[in-house]
């Protein structure tokens, strides 16, 4: 699992999570590094209000020990390890270590393609399900891609492109009128399609409902943007 981390005031680094816990549910946080990787930090998932200062970009957790919702942390750790790190002044050197080997060739895709379900997942914890989005900027490039820029998200900004066989609707959701706000968004891949409809726990017989935007094209890739 790896995360953008919003810094207070402004910027923004990667890290790769080694714990993430969310005691009552309504508290979410990491175990990760701090900026020059020194020390682990606790760090909380929400800033103020619904501000993400943690924005998950992979949610790849080989070698965990997690439960269905995915809280849990690396294998060699506990939660009790967990709470006890971040307190000290001198961390353990070879935990330190075994989670330096962990960061050992990584490399982050900016623009990923949503090509399987764990994608999808990905782009809904990033984006919250684009709840609360809007359709900033809306226009077909020269090769036929629809490319939508959205603002409003908790934490972060969203380009996404979509290609091939491309059709799509966007009106249900027009800037420009009193109902612009994406309050979820359902992406399902099927028979070599994506769909990309703006409401929560939508079928494909919903697709062309009236009421909803949707897109459907060959391909879909997206560019998460942190709002500090």
């Amino acid at each position: 699992m790896h995360v953008i981390v919003s810094k207070e005031g402004s910027g923004y680094y990667l890290s790769r999570v080694f714990a993430y816990y969310n005691p009552g549910g309504h508290h979410p946080y990491y175990l990760i590094w701090n900026e020059d990787k020194t020390r682990l930090i606790r760090w909380e998932h929400f800033r103020y209000s619904l501000h993400q200062q943690a924005i998950i970009i992979d949610m790849n957790q080989d070698g965990w020990v997690a439960d269905e919702d995915r809280h849990g942390c690396v294998d060699f750790l506990t939660k009790d390890i967990v709470d006890d790190i971040v307190g000290r002044e001198v961390q353990p050197e070879d935990i330190l270590e075994k989670c330096r080997q962990l960061d050992i060739g990584y490399t982050y895709n900016e623009t990923p393609e949503v090509k399987v379900d764990d994608d999808i997942e990905t782009l809904y914890w990033a984006t919250g399900a684009f709840h609360d989005g809007i359709i900033y900027k809306q226009e077909i490039q020269d090769d036929n891609t629809l490319y939508l820029y959205f603002k409003g998200i908790w934490g972060c900004e969203v380009e996404l492109w979509f290609w091939g066989d491309l059709e799509y609707d966007l009106s249900p959701r027009d800037p420009d009128n009193d109902n612009q706000y994406w309050y979820g968004a359902t992406v399902i891949i099927d028979n070599g399609y994506i769909y990309f409809r703006d409401d929560d726990d939508l079928t494909l017989e919903d697709y062309k409902e009236p009421s909803f935007s949707h897109v459907r094209a060959r391909h879909m890739k997206y560019h998460i943007i942190p709002t500090c």
